[in-house]
């Protein structure tokens, strides 16, 4: 997997909000948590850095939770990534040898070099909105 569990599961609420923000406008991390049977406390502490981060909104209270502001539905997943890790994509070998350059390349160091660009330009390319519709589209809303 080349995301770690924090951006696989930022995304992954981010898409689901994006997708049901027409059943409600404030979803509960625990909800959001047992739809994509994701541990809700690792949960909340990810909505609450996209909070920081400018994406998400929150309130709180009976109706209160987390929310998808309307300018961040053209966010790219790529963008998502870095506000959550901070670091750059693929940066280190893909077969985990150190170091590994274009002087010490690893057996898969060219092969890789090309992919990871393709792949880099199309996490670029696909925001949360085209995702809901590509990757999702038998995923229900399961309301508890």
């Amino acid at each position: 997997m080349f995301f770690s569990k924090k951006s696989n599961y930022g995304i992954q609420a981010l898409v689901f909000l994006y997708k049901f923000k027409d059943k409600k406008k404030f979803f509960k991390s625990k909800e959001i948590a047992e739809n994509l049977g994701i541990k809700p406390s690792y949960l909340t502490k990810i909505l609450q850095d996209l909070v920081k981060e400018g994406v998400l909104s929150s309130t709180t209270g009976p109706e209160g939770g987390f929310s998808l502001l309307d300018e961040s539905t053209s966010i790219s997943l790529f963008h998502v990534y870095q506000l959550l890790e901070k670091k750059e994509l693929f940066t280190e070998c893909v077969m985990g040898w150190k170091p590994c350059n274009s002087e010490n390349p690893c057996p898969l160091h060219d092969t890789w070099v090309h992919s990871k660009i393709q792949i880099l330009e199309q996490l670029k390319k696909i925001t949360l909105g085209e995702a809901s519709h590509l990757f999702w589209p038998l995923f229900e809303y399961n309301q508890s």
